[in-house]
């Protein structure tokens, strides 16, 4: 019986095998471009009621000074700030890896969340 039934799961599973002999699709091109991606990732995220600073890497304790004016005496629970990996223009969305965290639920618990992002690490869209 058990013969019969490894059979018939063999059987069913080469029947839907994909069939390597026809060609796949051709795939258009996903999503929009845009001609300045910092403009269009700015706007998405003021959108949605999130702040946008844009700084050099070497002006960002400065700026986070001008919003947070005693940033040392804050707590993790008050104030975050981690690096977004990328970020996506047509819907403001930044991608952020959890080995970067301090930890695992930083950018939840947080009552302020600060994403550091490169510009040239900006996408159009997740496609």
């Amino acid at each position: 019986m058990a013969n019969n039934s490894k059979d018939l799961i063999l059987k069913t599973i080469k029947k839907h095998i994909f069939d390597s002999s026809i060609p796949l699709p051709t795939v258009g091109d996903f999503g929009v471009r845009y001609q300045d991606r910092l403009v269009e990732f700015k706007e998405m995220l003021l959108s949605v009621g999130a702040s946008f600073t844009e700084c050099q890497r070497d002006e960002i304790d400065v700026v986070l000074k001008e919003y947070f004016e005693d940033i040392d005496e804050l707590g993790e629970d008050e104030l975050s700030i981690i690096e977004g990996e990328f970020g996506v223009a047509e819907n403001g969305a930044i991608w952020v890896r959890e080995d970067r965290l301090p930890k695992r639920s930083a950018p939840f618990r947080a009552e302020n969340l600060v994403i550091i992002i490169d510009q040239n690490r900006l996408v159009d869209n997740m496609h």
